[in-house]
């Protein structure tokens, strides 16, 4: 495997599975503390693996998308979910306590989101996530963290590809124009209390079914709105149609009856794809 070391002015390689994370990614807050200590601008990324490391140890490599012993133990599935997650919010907090202690949090934008949710056994042939594209796995959450920003809850769906044009507008860096233009749009205006139109959103991924890895190409779209998704699963040739609003558990599906939302909704998934 080719390593990209040459643009790199240090380059390391680390066990995920016993790594210290707090430590490791502490010291790095005090780097970036000492090199740019002069007023220069910096740009962090710290990720933490602890979640996924603890799910394909305890999950991934235990069960099969379709061990029944994994769907009709749901109140364990949640309990070791739980559990990694509390450490994540302790790794969180060290952070954040690590951040104030450098004095970096006056000129500091501050971004907190996963990547994606997991499965706790609803719905057979999931085990995890990666195989269907329902909310349980494709809802998250994320936090920017300003001087400049009050307390608010933003109510409206956004999307991961909002997050870039986000840091890019509330630093202030002009775009440019010799770049392929966004995939998202800028969500600053709503921390002022400002209104932005709701985009809709699109997600895919590649359902392994019965084998241990998955296609190379993905066999399952999803488009959502605030209060309805439509979901493709062209392994089978079948769709799904929710009210997110009635129905956030995505238990009722409507594709034979909601014609005219189906319709719409399938227009717009083929206006992106035909876009990709």
């Amino acid at each position: 495997m080719a390593l990209p070391v040459s643009d790199f002015e240090k380059f390391e390689i680390y066990d995920e599975t016993s790594s210290d994370l707090i430590d490791r990614h502490k010291n790095l807050i005090k780097l970036m503390k000492i090199k740019f200590s002069e007023g220069k601008n910096f740009f962090l990324y710290l990720h933490y693996e602890k979640i996924h490391t603890g799910i394909m140890n305890s999950v991934l490599k235990a069960y099969t998308n379709f061990s029944e012993e994994y769907f009709k133990n749901r109140e364990k599935n949640e309990e070791r979910y739980d559990k990694l997650f509390e450490k994540s919010e302790t790794y969180l907090k060290n952070i954040l306590d690590a951040i104030s202690d450098q004095d970096l949090t006056k000129d500091t934008l501050i971004v907190i989101f996963s990547d994606h949710g997991i499965s706790l056994g609803e719905k057979m042939g999931e085990r995890a996530y990666g195989a269907f594209c329902y909310d349980y796995t494709i809802r998250t959450f994320g936090s920017f963290i300003s001087s400049e920003f009050q307390s608010h809850l933003i109510t409206q769906q956004i999307r991961h590809v909002d997050f870039l044009p986000s840091i890019i507008d509330f630093l202030g860096i002009p775009f440019d124009e010799t770049f392929s233009h966004f995939d998202g749009q800028s969500i600053i205006p709503l921390f002022y209390n400002k209104k932005i139109p709701e985009e809709i959103a699109f997600a895919e991924t590649a359902n392994p079914l019965s084998e241990k890895m998955p296609p190379k190409k993905p066999n399952t779209k999803c488009v959502r709105t605030s209060n309805w998704k439509l979901i493709f699963n062209e392994y089978d040739d079948t769709k799904e149609l929710y009210n997110l609003k009635d129905d956030p558990n995505e238990e009722n599906n409507l594709i034979n009856t909601e014609k005219e939302k189906s319709n719409e909704m399938r227009s717009e998934m083929n206006s992106i794809l035909n876009q990709k």
